[in-house]
């Protein structure tokens, strides 16, 4: 039985999610010649497993397993709806507040482009938050 690092293998089923698929055969693949790895296809709108994802390796067997590395990039952050309702509301209040706070003029002007940019991010994580709210009529 193959070892799997747990991050990888909730960052590849996030993104099969996030390209909008909710089904999806992974099948294990035990080759004497090769690592063992996951094999990741989704389900498109023919209900035909026809989108080939990448394959995540096992661990090999000489792999120390008290260091995890991951990428930054990796979707590895499993919430419930309800934490993900919260945030929503959190990043709207605040994006609300920023808006109508009469400080924010009194800022300098990289106070006020910092602000900018951090408003930016939480509009675009607020949409993602919608988004996957929407795809589960929450």
């Amino acid at each position: 039985m193959a070892l799997y690092n747990i991050a990888e293998l909730i960052n590849q089923l996030s993104i099969l999610q996030n390209d909008g698929y909710i089904y999806a055969d992974i099948i294990e693949i035990d080759d004497d010649e090769l690592p063992d790895a996951l094999s990741f296809c989704a389900y498109d709108a023919t209900e035909q497993c026809n989108i080939d994802y990448d394959e995540i390796s096992a661990i090999s067997d000489d792999a120390n397993l008290s260091k995890v590395s991951i990428d930054s990039s990796w979707n590895i952050v499993p919430l419930s709806i309800n934490e993900l309702s919260v945030a929503e509301n959190a990043i709207k209040n605040s994006l609300d507040y920023f808006k109508k706070d009469p400080e924010v003029n009194q800022l300098s002007r990289a106070d006020k482009e910092r602000l900018k940019s951090l408003s930016m991010e939480m509009r675009n994580l607020q949409a993602k938050i919608i988004k996957i709210m929407k795809r589960y009529n929450i």
